[in-house]
């Protein structure tokens, strides 16, 4: 994330919860799909209260390996 200050937080809680809702989309799951839609929600509000500032339980480390994994799955849509 290139945003700093306040608003840096939200970029990162909005970005996570982003990636975690695409995911579930391509999952094609509709269940799956609701589900982390308020999933995310509701802990989306419950990071921007109650999370520290500046500290992420994702690394972007996480994420890369997770698409590199999807990447390497012979089904991945994004092929």
């Amino acid at each position: 994330m290139a945003e700093r200050g306040p608003n840096a937080g939200r970029s990162e809680i909005k970005a996570s919860g982003d990636f975690h809702l695409l995911l579930a989309a391509v999952a094609g799951n509709v269940i799956l799909q609701r589900f982390m839609e308020e999933l995310v929600a509701r802990s989306s509000l419950v990071i921007a209260l109650y999370g520290r500032s500046g500290v992420s339980s994702c690394g972007r480390g996480e994420y890369v390996k997770v698409m590199d994994a999807l990447k390497a799955t012979p089904n991945w849509p994004a092929r």
